[in-house]
């Protein structure tokens, strides 16, 4: 059946209502500034690549307001809602979020190999969520364990791959810094030689 809208209630002051939108808006905008600057600073901290926080934790702490948003709603039995807030911001993210950062910030580089696992698990998680709720858009205790392995899976692999990466890179800074040592101490002993 079509989705019916419910009835707007009676008494609400508009525009006490987009003053409380507004005053959030500049809420999120600071909160998110912040959270983009720790994150980064703890990436800096540990060593722990930036895309690692990002799909972790920066991912995890922005979504929060489209799960409470989402479980308000289903708790509402307003499943239809919460199924299109949830892929509507994804679309959004995608569509308008990336070209905007970009066109501010003039441009963006992805490295290939880390974005083209990331978009297969958000191909993956789309079709599993489609395959759980093909019937009525009920989505089952079973079916959303099967949702949160599958995001498991991916942070566990983000995590490692990060972590190899990271690896990587230090051990080729070592390898350079050996090297680079190496150069001083045989260019020290030519000098040295030549002086004797």
């Amino acid at each position: 059946s079509d989705f019916e809208a419910e009835e707007a209630p009676e008494g609400i002051n508009v525009g006490r209502e987009w003053g409380r939108l507004v005053l959030s808006l500049v809420l999120v905008v600071v909160g998110v500034d912040a959270l983009v600057r720790a994150a980064l600073f703890f990436g800096e901290e540990t060593g722990i690549p930036s895309f690692v926080w990002g799909i972790t934790f920066i991912a995890g702490v922005t979504s929060v307001p489209d799960a409470l948003i989402s479980i308000t709603l289903a708790r509402k039995d307003e499943g239809v809602v919460s199924l299109s807030n949830v892929l509507g911001s994804n679309i959004f993210d995608l569509l308008v979020a990336v070209p905007v950062g970009v066109l501010i910030a003039g441009s963006v580089g992805f490295q290939f190999d880390i974005a083209l696992p990331l978009v297969v698990f958000l191909g993956i998680a789309t079709v599993l969520l489609f395959i759980q709720v093909r019937t009525r858009l009920v989505l089952s205790k079973d079916g959303s364990c099967v949702l949160l392995g599958v995001w498991v899976v991916c942070v566990a692999w983000s995590a490692a791959d990060g972590g190899r990466r990271f690896v990587a890179s230090a051990s080729g800074a070592s390898l350079v810094t050996v090297r680079g040592r190496q150069e001083r101490d045989s260019s020290r002993g030519g000098d040295m030689g030549r002086r004797g």
